[in-house]
């Protein structure tokens, strides 16, 4: 699995609300957001903020995973950001070109490029500037 990095200036929190912004702006189905470091903080483990954002389009991953059911294991794409002691804010997410390793979904080359054209527009969007929400 090849895992892109980036770094944001912004807290976990801010990042993850620049990135709800983008995604709603441009009408992206937000499945969930994981709060793993509230959940340990909730049972008070010692994890820093530590959030997934999922999201997608139902239709560009059903047709993916007509051709191969499994791929529905790597959807909806996600973005993790977290808090790292050392290097501030993180933002990964993970090439959803190398699907085509695990999955029989080479067919649909195109799409996977615009995904991960996609995934890395949004990670410089909710880093480069606060948004302003109304």
């Amino acid at each position: 699995m090849t895992l892109l990095i980036s770094s944001s200036p912004f807290t976990v929190d801010e990042t993850i609300k620049n990135l709800q912004h983008i995604l709603t702006e441009r009408r992206i189905k937000i499945f969930s957001i994981f709060d793993h470091g509230g959940e340990s903080q909730r049972l008070k483990l010692p994890l820093k903020n530590c959030q997934v954002v999922a999201f997608g389009d139902p239709m560009v991953g059903t047709n993916l995973m007509l051709l191969d059911p499994r791929v529905a294991i790597a959807l909806p794409l996600k973005i993790l950001v977290w808090e790292d002691a050392a290097k501030g804010t993180q933002v990964a997410y993970r090439d959803p070109a190398t699907l085509v390793y695990d999955y029989a979904v080479s067919e649909h080359m195109p799409i996977l490029d615009k995904m991960r054209q996609l995934l890395e527009d949004l990670v410089i969007q909710s880093t480069k500037q606060e948004i302003e929400t109304c």
